[in-house]
């Protein structure tokens, strides 16, 4: 057992300012075959910003591919994603409104193949995987996604405020964060 590193060239994503970057939070989803799904998003210091006083920057979605060490820029404007039915899940997950708009739900193949055209606008989600079904929640209304076809099978009303659990996370596909 060795460690070895590998450099891998990442075109930046988003237009982050130079100075003030306070983290850079990066999350993995192991999508199997030797592919891993990194995102997250870069947290800058912003006076304007409320009490946190800064300002989060998506840092993309990239597929990485570990037998030939190549990277993949799945979207850009993205900082969440999810695996589901064999197909990943793209999504912004914003917990503020500084970043009011995000890319609704892309789906793609775990290459990072775009499937289909993508659902709810430039909606920000919160997004929860339990068998072929993707579970999205927005401002407004928690709609019920067949992740094979696409295809919204319901939807309601956005559930009372507050964190909305759907699934333990046993059951969803989940990713670390560090």
């Amino acid at each position: 057992m060795r460690v070895r590193y590998h450099r891998l060239r990442t075109p930046p994503t988003a237009r982050v300012p130079a100075r003030g970057i306070r983290a850079r939070v990066r999350c993995a989803l192991w999508l199997g075959r030797g592919l891993v799904a990194v995102f997250g998003e870069d947290l800058v210091s912003d006076r304007g910003a409320a009490a946190r006083g800064v300002k989060e920057f998506p840092a993309g979605v990239r597929v990485i591919d570990t037998e030939r060490w190549t990277t993949r820029t799945v979207q850009r404007r993205a900082n969440r994603a999810r695996l589901g039915a064999g197909r990943l899940l793209v999504y912004t997950r914003s917990p503020s409104a500084l970043q009011p708009a995000g890319v609704g739900l892309r789906v793609y193949t775990r290459g990072g193949r775009r499937l289909f055209a993508h659902r709810f606008g430039n909606k920000t989600l919160d997004v929860q995987v339990a068998g072929g079904y993707a579970y999205a929640l927005s401002s407004r209304a928690l709609r019920i996604v067949r992740v094979r076809s696409g295809r919204v099978l319901r939807e309601s009303g956005r559930p009372p405020s507050g964190e909305t659990r759907i699934l333990s996370s046993r059951l969803g596909s989940g990713y670390r964060c560090g």
